[in-house]
């Protein structure tokens, strides 16, 4: 019986052995830096989510609220603002809303209080026209005529307020994932430096054999690629299980701020640009270093 010997080519062993540059440290920081992005990019897209359902829900609507003014019947005053705007051009729907649902509006901040001592003003539902465009500021000046105590909210202040504010979250967003960025490759930078320094001896025989520095750069942007692309695996992973949790609690309580499954796309970009940022940052710091050392 003969015995074969097994001449299967082995795995090359790699120029810089793994361990001794703080490989291990570096994988936990990106890891976790990327799992801070993916929550910084839900949160931002949730925000921004959540405040165009809400603008969307307030655009094509308006309020008319009534309240007392001295020698005038409320009575009088609703049926005049009434009139107003059913003959105002840009308006298609006018709703006086019950004494219970303009009490109910009050509820969130005066709880179940007595308001039968509490001048409730009397609210007019208004659905706007979106085929014609509505002159505010005549209609104002119409309702003052027919019911002093009339104001009209078209809620433009509403929804410029909530375009300022998504506007602020998104801004934010952006500065806080060019800190993580930044981070990021500072951390990538000491590794890289570590690694050089712990294998000292295979770039100086590496040198004497004639390498130029863009091979051991390669060397060594390769590896901290793979890291990077691998770290920032793991943090999306991480991210995911907190969405999933979120989207299962969010989706009934807060629908604008539950996971939107397209937001994948976003948080696939992770690991890739973790990937670069590592190899990015560890070619620039192995051609400062040899630079030096030559």
């Amino acid at each position: 019986m003969e015995l074969t010997e097994d001449i299967s080519p082995a795995r090359p062993t790699p120029l810089f052995p793994r361990g001794g540059g703080g490989e291990s440290a570096l994988f936990g920081v990106m890891a976790i830096m990327s799992f801070l992005a993916c929550l910084t990019l839900g949160l931002a897209l949730g925000a921004a989510r959540l405040a165009h359902a809400w603008e969307r829900g307030l655009s094509g609507q308006a309020t008319v609220q009534i309240v007392d003014a001295p020698n005038v019947a409320m009575e009088a005053q609703l049926a005049g603002a009434i009139a107003v705007l059913e003959a105002t051009p840009g308006i298609a729907t006018v709703r006086p809303m019950s004494a219970e649902e303009s009490a109910a509006l009050l509820k969130p901040w005066l709880g179940d209080a007595d308001l039968a001592a509490v001048p409730v003003p009397m609210l007019i539902a208004v659905t706007l026209d979106p085929a014609v465009t509505l002159d505010a500021e005549t209609l104002r000046a119409r309702l003052k005529e027919a019911a002093p105590g009339a104001t009209f909210d078209d809620h433009s202040r509403w929804n410029a307020g909530l375009t300022a504010a998504s506007a602020t979250i998104a801004w934010g967003a952006y500065g806080v994932l060019a800190l993580i960025a930044l981070a990021a490759a500072a951390s990538v930078v000491f590794a890289a430096r570590a690694a050089l320094q712990a294998h000292r001896d295979v770039v100086d025989v590496l040198h004497l054999t004639g390498a130029k520095a863009g091979f051991i750069a390669r060397e060594v942007q390769a590896r901290f690629f793979a890291l990077g692309g691998g770290a920032g695996l793991a943090g999306v992973a991480g991210a995911a299980i907190v969405a999933v949790a979120v989207a299962l609690w969010a989706g009934t309580e807060m629908p604008g701020l539950a996971v939107d499954w397209r937001d994948a796309l976003w948080f696939a970009a992770v690991p890739v640009v973790a990937a670069l940022i590592a190899m990015a940052t560890a070619r620039f710091t192995v051609s400062r270093f040899l630079a030096r050392a030559a």
